[in-house]
């Protein structure tokens, strides 16, 4: 998890040594989950100004669409004196500034619904942010459509209108790495991926109606397959998800004076557990809501409000494997700067909202930043280490293998490995089979997940024969809005990672993750346990078995890239 101070100044770096001339919107988000008060929405953005920038005007213009019969569109006119422009139409102006000497800077804008001439229905709006330095325009960008409710019951003289949109294929030329048996190759390809955008059109009826705003979101949820039949009463406490998970862990990481697990190498693999506590009464599924500071994990904080660890166990070998029994496994190695303790609760998270009935496991290596390296320098440090600690996450796999042959009971083991740890896990079971510890073609791994890989090109197409063959299915999952993937390939230069881009393979499947990434949460590298659809779709997976084309929704219908398949995440539009 790349620390937000010097990532925004990395950033600031890149966007300052390519040409331009105005302020960048590097992200918008359309937030709608009813936090806003008064009722309405708010758009986070993430704007880069130039040298002599100093503010931006942004002028927000709200739209709403009309009915699915008259495919219209109309600006929406403005209630009371405030945030109305010359014609009576909504326009809020906020001036944003320069944040100090920094380049980058984050802003909200909020639009309350009391604002907005609107009638009692289902309205469907969108904002458009029009962004000026001086009287330049620098920018313009329409947001998402969502979904708001008014009813008819205390407000007076609004203007009926409804909302449509229609989906919009976007097609780009884009790098594609295509491993194929003997074959290997870097090719071009035009990648097409959906967006829903808002009719531009302007007819619209009006009327006199009063009404009021209810906040909920109206999205629209499949029923599930017993909706509508009686179902059996079950107490209430028989359905609340526990409050504490333990936690699995092996770690090649050293101790330091105060018995905390270092950011340095180990020549030991240490076993354990650890005891987290989840807040499941406010836990928001795809969130980590950590203490003010997670590495001081022996103090005790609000178990209604945090995860945290507040009990940690160092066992042998033995205990170890004997903790986990015959259930499934689900073994998440992580990528660059994340602790021991991030570690541990990231892998609590994953198990929570994935509904793994399972044991979670970690293979915590020291992969974070040391104190005084800085993030370019503790980066170079957490490579070396990645490639020191592929021995241990080898005994680590061997020590599960082991026991599942030894188990009465056959159970499953499923990997997660994200970012830079997809580099050790390749390398490990490249190890395993190479050493003739593992037999190609064996499937011993039931799923391997490869989330936002730090891997270049050569190195994944030497290694990845020796995963697919171990393997029963592998999927990849890729964004091209991956912001710490691009500085990545920014450092490697002619070795790019390839979770930029998609991967073409008869046996393995590729999503890409675009329509479900969201900047603002890990600058678009933390999707793979941050969205709430890539959750689900992990959770058909590991949890229910299901092939790509069986995940519809989440996932879109599948697409052939250069004869090979390939699937995109259904945009996300409530």
């Amino acid at each position: 998890m790349l620390t937000r101070y010097l990532v925004f100044a990395l950033a600031a770096f890149c966007l300052l040594c390519t040409e331009s001339s105005a302020a960048t919107l590097i992200r918008q988000r359309l937030v709608t989950d009813g936090s806003v008060d008064p009722p309405g929405d708010r758009i986070d953005l993430v704007i880069a100004f130039e040298p002599d920038e100093k503010e931006v005007r942004l002028e927000v213009h709200a739209l709403v669409v009309a009915t699915a019969e008259e495919q219209s569109v109309e600006r929406v006119a403005a209630k009371g004196s405030r945030n109305r422009d010359a014609d009576g139409r909504f326009k809020k102006t906020v001036i944003v500034k320069r944040p100090g000497t920094g380049a980058i800077g984050r802003f909200s804008v909020a639009i309350a619904y009391a604002d907005l001439t609107l009638g009692p229905d289902v309205h469907r709006l969108a904002y458009e942010v029009y962004a000026y330095a001086g009287e330049q325009l620098q920018f313009v960008k329409p947001t998402r459509l969502t979904k708001v409710e008014v009813t008819g019951r205390t407000r007076s003289e609004l203007t009926l209108v409804t909302a449509t949109e229609r989906p919009d294929s976007i097609v780009k030329p884009i790098n594609a790495y295509r491993l194929d048996g003997d074959e290997k190759e870097v090719r071009q390809i035009e990648l097409k991926t959906t967006r829903y955008r808002p009719e531009e059109k302007s007819t619209v009826q009006k009327v006199a109606i009063p009404g009021e705003f209810i906040r909920s979101e109206l999205a629209t949820v499949a029923k599930s397959d017993g909706e509508g039949r009686a179902q059996p009463s079950v107490p209430l406490e028989e359905l609340r998800p526990k409050a504490e998970r333990t936690v699995f862990f092996a770690t090649n990481r050293k101790t330091s004076d105060n018995g905390k697990f270092a950011a340095e190498l180990s020549e030991a693999l240490r076993y354990g557990s650890c005891t987290v506590n989840i807040p499941v009464d406010s836990h928001k599924r795809g969130s980590l809501e950590l203490p003010p500071n997670v590495r001081d994990w022996w103090k005790k904080y609000d178990p209604g409000k945090y995860f945290y660890v507040y009990d940690t166990r160092i066992v042998p070998r033995e205990q170890f494997v004997k903790g986990l029994a015959e259930d499934d496994v689900l073994l998440y190695v992580h990528g660059f700067n994340n602790s021991f303790e991030n570690a541990i609760l990231s892998a609590a998270q994953l198990k929570h909202d994935l509904e793994f009935p399972g044991k979670a496991t970690t293979f915590t290596w020291p992969g974070d930043t040391k104190r005084g390296l800085g993030l370019l320098g503790g980066y170079r440090t957490a490579e070396q280490h990645a490639t020191k600690s592929v021995d241990s996450l080898a005994e680590l796999l061997q020590a599960l293998l082991d026991h599942r042959d030894q188990a009465s009971t056959r159970f499953d083991i499923h990997v997660i490995a994200h970012s830079l740890g997809n580099r050790v896990l390749l390398d490990a079971v490249h190890r395993l089979v190479s050493d003739k510890r593992v037999n190609p073609g064996s499937k011993v791994f039931a799923n391997v997940v490869l989330a936002a890989a730090d891997v270049d090109w050569p190195t994944f197409a030497a290694q990845a024969p020796s995963l697919v063959s171990c393997a029963k299915r592998v999927t990849y999952y890729y964004s091209t809005q991956d912001f710490p993937l691009k500085l990545s390939k920014t450092l490697h230069g002619d070795k790019p990672p390839i979770g930029l881009c998609p991967l073409l393979h008869p046996q393995v499947d590729t999503i890409n993750a675009d329509n479900v990434n969201e900047f603002a949460i890990g600058f678009g590298h933390r999707y793979f346990s941050s969205s709430n659809p890539m959750l689900v779709d992990l959770n058909l997976l590991l949890v229910n078995s299901l092939m790509p084309d069986g995940r519809q929704p989440p996932l879109g219908n599948r697409q052939e890239i250069a004869g090979h398949a390939h699937w995109e995440f259904v945009p996300v539009t409530n």
